[in-house]
C-alpha cells in the first residue's frame, strides 16, 4: 500500500506515469503520505518530510493530499480488498469450513472508469 496513492493519481492522470510522484501535504511539517516507484531510486519514501523529498528529488510531481484522488481511491480500494477476502475465503477454511464474505464480489462491469490490472 505504500505506493498505492501515488499509483492512483497515475492512473488518473497519465502525463504523470512514468514519472516520479510525491503525494502528501504542504506545510512546512508535512510528511510525504506515498512515493511512486520512480520516486524511490532518489530515496523517497512514505513518512518522510516532504521538504527532504523535494530536495532529493526535486522533479518529482507533487500531488496535495487534499487534492488526490482519495475518494475515488476509496472505492478502489474496497473491490480490492473484498476481492482479497473473497479469494481468501474460498482458499482458506477457518476451521475446516469455508467462510462466506460479508460483501459478494461485484463483477467488473463495462464502462467502468479504470480496472485494478491497469495500475502501473
Amino acid at each position: 500500500m505504500d505506493g498505492f496513492y501515488a499509483a492512483v493519481e497515475q492512473l488518473d492522470n497519465p502525463s504523470l506515469r512514468g514519472k516520479p510522484v510525491l503525494v502528501g501535504g504542504n506545510g512546512p511539517r508535512s510528511v510525504v503520505t506515498t512515493a511512486s516507484y520512480e520516486a524511490r531510486p532518489f530515496g523517497c519514501h512514505s513518512a518522510q518530510p516532504m521538504a527532504v523529498a523535494l530536495r532529493l528529488c526535486p522533479h518529482a510531481e507533487y500531488v496535495n493530499v487534499t487534492d488526490a484522488g482519495h475518494m475515488v481511491a476509496g472505492d478502489r480500494n474496497d473491490s480490492f480488498g473484498h476481492a482479497v477476502i473473497d479469494f481468501l475465503a474460498r482458499t482458506v477454511p477457518v476451521g475446516g469450513e469455508p467462510v462466506q464474505p460479508a460483501h459478494p464480489l461485484q463483477p467488473h462491469r463495462e464502462g467502468d472508469e479504470a480496472d485494478l490490472n491497469d495500475v502501473p
